[in-house]
């Protein structure tokens, strides 16, 4: 491997042997089904879809969306309760109110008040922009999906929101004979206090969704929820607002996971790029060898890429299902493949990084040290790789089977885990340590070392055949403890000494 022509080509059949793995990991996607990370053979996160999809969507949604309706005012203080306060167009009029140590406290003129009409058919203007935005989507919403003290819906309905009259609402959740003899009177004061805050300056619209609230369509339902809220939240700052000021703000889990996952994924390409510069600058200053890190890019970095394409294959496209094992299969989700969980390419990275690096170093610091001690180039790889052949050999075996119980376990994020490192381990201890970093340090030996300068090399004999043999250099002995030193000491002619 450390002669031409195979040093050469050698690496270049591996790497084109690998580029499909690259390949997919390049045109790969993160996965975040909440079915990732429960065992594989539980029941109840399908029991959880089918309730959704067989039953009313404000019973069946475990996962609610809540729009807040409402408008940023600087911090005042304000009274806990105003007696005689008046209101309208959804304002709250000024209002001096005495407290108990004769301090007036005055109620900001901007506040929002979502007793008004106006409020109402402002709150039911958003509703049916929300329903026409998504109604060219599979993500259709209907007016059924909505609740709000501000209008009504049915579910046979396919329109829009039909908005209530707040004042007559208003009467028939605090009339006094509507309350004792209509149940709905205290059903809807019930809906008034859940959703509507105690001052009255804010109000909550709930949305039930039915699907499952981690899959890639309810993160496509977010993003344009979020959108439809901002132009509407937009226009509700212009002069001709009915109810000015009005912000309009989404709440969800399907929209912290999304940011999570989009938070993180926008930090991992620069927090791991720091990484590897550093890790590769300490290697090249301890090393003295400024090339290093570029040897490093072909035998560490791109060995990576190798790793999280193969897994891509078998979790997200099943190369692997044909063997019946339960790790090696997909995640079924109702649109295909769950894909490869996110924490996978959060978790792992650094990790593969410095399994990869601790058998580099490893190796090349057994080559340095024989072609320091007098060594040629081909004999110091040779050396070194027998040298710590067989430790790398066994510590990648122990690495992957370790590794390899993951697996077996049940829960399908563990088993994506768990394969991603034991292909890392046991292609960089068997092909990378063994065939490619031999055969790159072979092809020009000098630029290991650049800008060092190592010893003339006084012990070779893989350049050099039978009839040239007699041109080696007589060896001389070395002060130096080692192999050189041991092969360089006088043999005696015969007999003990």
């Amino acid at each position: 491997l450390t002669a031409c022509p195979l040093n050469a080509v050698v690496p270049l059949l591996v790497y084109a042997a690998m580029a499909p793995l690259t390949l997919r990991f390049a045109h790969g996607r993160m996965g975040h089904g909440f079915q990732l990370e429960i065992p594989r053979k539980r029941r109840e996160w399908a029991t959880a879809l089918e309730i959704q999809r067989d039953f009313r969507s404000e019973v069946g949604c475990f996962y609610p969306m809540l729009i807040i309706t409402t408008r940023e005012t600087p911090p005042t203080p304000v009274a806990e309760s105003l007696p005689n306060a008046s209101y309208s167009g959804g304002v709250a009029a000024p209002v001096a109110y005495a407290g108990p140590a004769n301090a007036t406290v005055a109620l900001p003129a901007d506040r929002l008040d979502v007793r008004s009409q106006d409020f109402f058919e402002a709150n039911c203007r958003m509703v049916n922009s929300l329903i026409e935005a998504t109604s060219h989507h599979p993500f259709a919403l209907k007016a059924f999906d909505f609740q709000s003290p501000a209008f009504h819906a049915k579910e046979s309905d396919d329109g829009p929101v039909q908005c209530l009259n707040y004042y007559l609402t208003h009467e028939y959740r605090r009339n006094f004979l509507a309350k004792h003899f209509f149940v709905t009177s205290h059903l809807l004061q019930m809906l008034w206090d859940q959703l509507v805050s105690e001052r009255n300056d804010a109000m909550l619209t709930m949305i039930n969704p039915r699907m499952d609230p981690f899959s890639n369509e309810a993160f496509d339902l977010v993003r344009v929820l979020r959108r439809g809220l901002a132009n509407y939240t937009s226009d509700a700052q212009g002069k001709g607002a009915a109810v000015q000021g009005l912000e309009f703000k989404l709440l969800s889990a399907t929209g912290a996971m999304m940011d999570t996952m989009e938070s993180t994924g926008f930090r991992l390409l620069p927090s791991f790029t720091i990484c590897v510069i550093i890790s590769f600058v300490s290697i090249a200053v301890t090393f003295r060898a400024a090339l290093i890190p570029f040897k490093l890019l072909f035998t560490v970095f791109l060995p990576m890429t190798w790793s999280y394409g193969a897994t891509l294959l078998v979790f997200d496209d099943g190369v692997l299902e044909w063997t019946g094992v339960p790790g090696l299969a997909p995640t079924p989700a109702p649109t295909g493949a769950s894909g490869i969980h996110w924490t996978v390419f959060m978790l792992t990275p650094c990790l593969l990084l410095g399994l990869a690096l601790d058998y580099d170093i490893f190796l090349f610091t057994r080559v340095w040290e024989f072609r320091s001690q007098g060594f040629g180039d081909r004999e110091a790889i040779q050396l070194g790789l027998a040298a710590t052949g067989p430790i790398i050999s066994q510590a990648g075996l122990i690495f992957s089977l370790t590794f390899a119980m993951m697996i077996l376990g049940s829960v399908p994020v563990s088993n994506q885990m768990g394969f991603c490192l034991v292909f890392s381990v046991m292609v960089d201890t068997f092909v990378v340590r063994t065939v490619l970093v031999p055969a790159i340090l072979s092809l020009s030996p000098w630029l290991n070392y650049w800008p060092m300068r190592m010893p003339e090399a006084r012990y070779r004999w893989l350049d050099l055949g039978p009839p040239k043999y007699e041109r080696m250099r007589t060896p001389t002995y070395s002060a130096r403890p080692g192999l050189a030193g041991l092969l360089a000491r006088p043999r005696p002619a015969s007999g003990p000494e």
